[in-house]
């Protein structure tokens, strides 16, 4: 469905303020039910494509005419209670996993990803399956390709000038194999550990890591600077 384009000093109000775009059809489906005129959702195609601007934007936006405001707040407010639970169905949340170890983000290590070489994803999110005793094959799969994508990279640049942040400029021209990395296999890892010990999971630091990192592609930038 898409968005309804309502004029701000209109006939409509809002009612409601929705995370996700799925969350604001639901509430305007309960309400087209309940026997409104018309509510409306506003804010959820961009939401859709750019979801980190929820706090700035106040969350998806559920409209209806002023009119019927109070009716609408109480049946959103009945719909909470859960007044129009289905007999038989069970709203119990599964309970979350006790979580055995620290773990590190593999949200962040993509973003790190960017400077700090594509494969810095890939091995962190290796060293959580390893934490984890859980599968590794895909993990070293994509650590091994991004690995010689980075060093191709890092050779191409060498061959046409040389300096000690070569390596660092080379992960930002490949940095559209990080985002792939990450929306085809990496986040994967993320949901998983949302699914299985909430989204506050325990986590550990990348600070140290990532600077160690960041060192070594340095050191290994002024070395490739010496001899070329």
């Amino acid at each position: 469905m898409t968005d309804q384009t309502v004029p701000a000093t209109g006939d409509f109000v809002r009612v409601a303020s929705c995370e996700t775009p799925t969350e604001a059809h639901l509430l305007q489906s309960v309400l087209t039910a309940a026997g409104l005129e018309r509510p409306q959702v506003a804010d959820a195609n961009i939401m859709r494509v750019n979801p980190w601007l929820a706090s700035a934007l106040g969350g998806v936006r559920v409209l209806v005419r002023s009119s019927e405001a109070a009716l609408a707040r109480e049946t959103i407010a009945r719909f909470n209670a859960g007044e129009f639970v289905l007999e038989g169905e069970d709203l119990t949340p599964a309970p979350l996993e006790e979580q055995p170890r620290l773990l590190f983000n593999p949200d962040l290590a993509f973003l790190l990803g960017f400077v700090l070489t594509p494969a810095f994803g890939p091995a962190i999110q290796l060293s959580n399956a390893y934490t984890m005793r859980a599968g590794r094959t895909g993990h070293w799969g994509w650590f091994i390709a991004l690995t010689a994508f980075s060093l191709l990279a890092v050779l191409g640049i060498h061959a046409e000038q040389s300096h000690p942040l070569l390596v660092f400029q080379a992960s930002l021209g490949i940095a559209g194999l990080n985002c792939i990395w990450y929306l085809f296999f990496g986040r994967n890892q993320s949901k998983g550990f949302i699914a299985r010990f909430g989204a506050h999971y325990r986590r550990k630091r990348q600070r140290m890591v990532a600077l160690r990192t960041a060192l070594a592609l340095l050191a290994i930038g002024c070395l490739l600077s010496a001899f070329a």
